[in-house]
């Protein structure tokens, strides 16, 4: 496995990803996507992005845990 897929299926609580755990990550990556609003330096496009990725995958996750 890659480092960054490794990386991305980590979780906080015993590297147990569960239903509860993602609902959990998916509600703080909106949050941080929330308050990082509308600036444009590249910090913060960078840091976008960052969240954006990690939503999208987990909620990928989430979809087929519920499947």
């Amino acid at each position: 496995m890659l480092a960054k897929e490794s990386f991305l299926l980590r979780s906080d609580e015993d590297s147990d990803i569960t239903e509860i755990s993602l609902l959990k990550e998916i509600a703080y990556f909106q949050t941080k996507l929330t308050n990082i609003g509308e600036d444009s330096d590249s910090r913060v496009n960078t840091m976008r992005h960052v969240y954006s990725t990690l939503l999208d995958h987990r909620k990928d996750l989430l979809r087929k845990i519920q499947q």
